[in-house]
């Protein structure tokens, strides 16, 4: 609030207004035109004194639940008692809503749920109910920014609130945070900023494009502390662009569809793709500015789902020659699968793999154990792993999407955070592998990874829908041979490097140790120059 105080006052100030006229625009600026709420009293009270310090602009900020409408027009009132032009707490009267609502936690008290078309009988996230108060408060034409959990853009759950959004709003964009963002204050979501403007049911409106970005630096490091390094004042530019109509960039056309998708500049010279410095979570999470003309949305709109690299991927695939199927059709009947936690758990017995054993480069068999029980095995029947079975981790922040082959014949209970792939005779397990650890793989995989914390999810039906290039079983087992010796290469590669440092290092040892001996023999044959 401070800052748009300070923004929009110097705008005034600097304006070619009369004198008299500025100090009107000044005076409704600090009294009738700023309003803010927030549960936390501290939080209010030092708003409300910063905003004094700042010129004013403190009348309209309030210590309220922002969900309750009933407690914010009988607060209003009574402030109004005391500060007549205090504003007004009016739905579909802002121009602008600019908020970072509370994630995770649920509302289930009666006389607020039953405000919100988006309450449920038992409760609502209040990131939800929070998004609805928020787009009813803006007037036909206003603008918002919303900071939301990445599950609202993304989970199956919330594909209510994104029909919500869809309804009443334009969306505008999509800017992508890393997720230590909100670190500092112990959160732990996957956060997006969703700018939006309210449709005007008089002037109706159709979707247009939609800016898409992903910011890896935000000038604030994880601890809080300001860096020089910040993605969002290049994204800022690049918004501008696209709002300006001077998007351009490499335009990716997806076979099938009626999509056009335009690459802008990375967020850094070099290219159109630009890898994050720390790729925690390998495909799709670089930093790129891009733009989806006239997109037809069914449902999801994040900044993974619609990535151009996705649709390049795709497009490589339709012109390959290759036939390329649903990876549910390489399965047998009943796979992929998701695991099942076992109900007891042991110092011995049947090791359970979890996803902190699905490792990308071979199964981790440090585990927990089930304890070796019939009743065990009938429980876990489904999620008992075969040899060659493919896993897939399946949740997690920088976890999900790993795969391994299960390697051995020993009986093993999968966890129900894994995905178990069987396949059908004629296919290569070891072909199926590389080919899901590749870029083609990854790529497909990750798109449909939802959730906003932690325990991001990829969900059984999306594994099922990857497509797999089928060449003849000879083909697959070639390309797999080949596979293994890059492999069998990387891994000498990596040990000759790891001798070599060693080397090194003993090289180094033994120069400083000759270094410290001659001087000191200088010292001992009256050479020193002290």
């Amino acid at each position: 609030m401070i800052r748009v105080y300070d923004e929009v006052s110097e705008k005034i100030r600097t304006s070619e207004l009369k004198e008299s006229t500025k100090e009107e625009a000044l005076t409704e600026l600090a009294n009738e035109c700023l309003v803010g709420f927030d549960w936390e009293p501290r939080a209010a009270r030092t708003c409300k004194m910063n905003m004094i310090i700042h010129g004013d602009g403190h009348a309209g900020v309030y210590q309220a639940n922002a969900l309750d409408i009933e407690e914010i027009e009988k607060k209003v009132k009574e402030r109004q008692l005391v500060t007549p032009e205090a504003p007004n707490v009016e739905e579909g009267t802002f121009d602008i809503v600019l908020t970072n609502p509370p994630f995770g936690a649920s509302d289930r008290v009666k006389k607020i749920l039953n405000h919100y078309e988006l309450a449920a009988p038992n409760g609502q996230k209040r990131e939800v109910l929070m998004l609805e108060r928020c787009v009813r408060l803006l007037k036909p034409g206003g603008r918002m920014a919303i900071v939301v959990p990445e599950g609202i853009l993304s989970n199956k759950n919330d594909r209510r609130t994104r029909s919500y959004i869809r309804e009443n709003c334009i969306i505008k964009a999509v800017v992508r945070l890393p997720q230590e963002a909100f670190k500092m204050s112990n959160g732990a979501a996957c956060t997006s900023i969703l700018f939006v403007t309210k449709k005007d049911s008089r002037h109706p409106e159709t979707q247009g494009d939609i800016f898409f970005a992903r910011a890896e630096y935000i000038g604030i490091s994880p601890a809080g502390r300001p860096i020089d390094k910040n993605d969002l004042l290049a994204i800022r530019e690049d918004y501008r662009r696209f709002e300006r109509g001077e998007w351009d960039g490499i335009e990716i056309r997806p076979k099938g569809t009626n999509k056009r998708i335009v690459v802008g500049h990375s967020l850094a010279e070099g290219g159109p793709w630009l890898e994050p410095e720390a790729n925690r979570t390998r495909q799709l999470y670089d930093r790129l500015s891009y733009v989806v003309r006239d997109p037809d949305i069914q449902d999801r709109f994040s900044y993974t789902f619609f990535h151009p690299r996705y649709f390049s991927i795709m497009n490589e695939l339709e012109t390959m020659g290759i036939t390329s199927v649903p990876f549910a059709e390489i399965c047998v009947a009943g796979y992929p699968s998701r695991g099942k936690k076992p109900s007891e758990d042991s110092f011995q017995g049947i090791p359970i793999i979890k996803v902190r054993n699905v490792t990308g480069s071979g199964i981790d068999f440090d585990t927990d154990y089930a304890p070796e029980k019939p009743e065990i095995l009938v429980e876990c029947e489904r999620a008992v792993a075969k040899k060659d079975d493919i896993l897939i981790a399946s949740t997690g922040e920088g976890t999900i999407g790993k795969v391994d082959l299960f390697p051995v014949e020993e009986a093993a209970i999968i966890d129900g955070h894994v995905t178990i792939c069987r396949l059908l005779d004629g296919v290569s397990p070891r072909y199926v592998l590389e080919y899901l650890r590749s870029e083609h793989g990854q790529v497909q995989i990750l798109r449909h990874v939802s959730g906003s914390t932690g325990q991001t999810e990829l969900l059984k039906g999306h594994v099922e829908t990857i497509r797999i290039p089928l060449p003849e079983l000879s083909l697959q087992i070639e390309a797999a041979n080949m596979m293994r010796n890059a492999h069998l290469q990387i891994e000498e590669l990596q040990k000759s490097a790891a001798e070599k440092r060693q080397e090194s290092v003993r090289v180094l040892a033994k120069a400083r140790s000759d270094l410290v001996e001659m001087l000191s023999e200088s010292v001992h044959d009256g050479k020193s120059t002290l």
